[in-house]
């Protein structure tokens, strides 16, 4: 599977199941072959597997990562409302898990693929100030600063990315977080101002590719 070979994973994932049925083998090769479907666009097949395998699991550890993949495989059939649900029930049910915060952020997403940008907004910053020095505090305030930058709020844009800058000056989105704070400036047709930041950020990021 690693390597690509999908096809040849799949069937080996077939055969295990066939050979070993209810036992560990057997429910590791559900879950490859659950990986398998999804990463092939079949994600109605992915659910149906992940959800068979969540049946099936040994503890809290590998029930969590079922259900937020699960979740995914809604969410890649645009089914926003269903996998808003399954994200929050992972994050409920299992909150010591470390796909907790990220099925938070991910529930608090689909928000906005439901058209409630308000709402969205609010979940984002609870994740955010919950999740202290967590990615998911860098995504949120990132999202947060997308999401007004969207709605022409310039003011909240500049001070959600700035947020991320200040917290996060290492983090993996701090490059886009400063360049969109610039573009922010633009927007609000403060030129001057803009072009300092870019140059700023041509300065602290080279590499950025943006």
């Amino acid at each position: 599977l690693e390597l690509g070979r999908i096809g040849e994973a799949r069937a080996n994932f077939s055969s295990v199941q066939a050979e070993w049925p209810g036992t560990r083998h057997s429910q590791e090769a559900v879950i490859g072959e659950a990986e398998c479907a999804y990463r092939e666009g079949e994600y109605v097949k992915a659910e149906k597997l992940y959800d068979s395998a969540f049946n099936r699991a040994a503890g809290p550890a590998e029930r969590s990562v079922l259900r937020y993949s699960l979740a995914w495989a809604s969410l890649k059939q645009k089914s926003f409302e269903r996998a808003r649900v399954i994200f929050l029930e992972t994050a409920r049910d299992y909150p010591g898990e470390p796909v907790a915060p990220f099925a938070t952020y991910r529930a608090a997403l689909c928000l906005l693929d439901l058209g409630k940008p308000a709402e969205a907004l609010a979940e984002l910053r609870s994740a955010e100030e919950k999740n202290p020095g967590h990615d998911v505090a860098e995504w949120s305030a990132y999202s947060r600063g997308w999401i007004f930058l969207t709605q022409g709020r310039y003011n909240d844009a500049k001070a959600a990315f700035r947020s991320l800058m200040d917290s996060y000056p290492d983090g993996r989105l701090v490059a886009p977080a400063a360049f969109l704070f610039a573009a922010a400036m633009f927007q609000e047709r403060h030129f001057a101002d803009a072009e300092r930041e870019f140059v700023s950020f041509a300065d602290r990021y080279p590499s950025s590719g943006l």
